[in-house]
């Protein structure tokens, strides 16, 4: 969440993001938009923080099976989305809907994933 707030991106784009398109050093992100333009968008220091702390230790929960000290459901003969930056419970790329699922759990208030973005404008 403190992407979507600390970069402007939308909700499409954080979760179409790959670990590849993350430059936590410059600090920026790549991004295919609308009309599948590509753009490289600034991110802020606190959201530089934010992924590299769940690229290094969140992330890898996802992956591991809930027997193996994880929260993720993944069997071995089961594929995962490996290249994608945000996975869900199931170890999938995320998707708009496991936002706006996140942020109902988590926001004191009814908030929209596009509210963040203007939020930062």
């Amino acid at each position: 969440m403190e992407l979507l707030y600390g970069s402007g991106l939308r909700v499409a784009e954080v979760c179409g993001l790959d670990i590849a398109d993350i430059d936590l050093v410059t600090p920026a992100v790549t991004v295919w938009g609308k009309g599948s333009k590509q753009r490289r968008v600034p991110v802020s220091a606190p959201s530089v923080e934010a992924v590299a702390a769940y690229l290094a230790s969140g992330r890898e929960a996802f992956l591991a099976p809930v027997g193996a000290g994880g929260c993720g459901t993944v069997d071995a003969g089961e594929s995962t989305d490996k290249v994608a930056v945000f996975l869900n419970a199931r170890a999938r790329r995320m998707t708009p809907r496991d936002v706006r699922r996140v942020l109902d759990r988590r926001s004191p208030t009814p908030t929209h994933p596009h509210a963040l973005r203007h939020s930062y404008a």
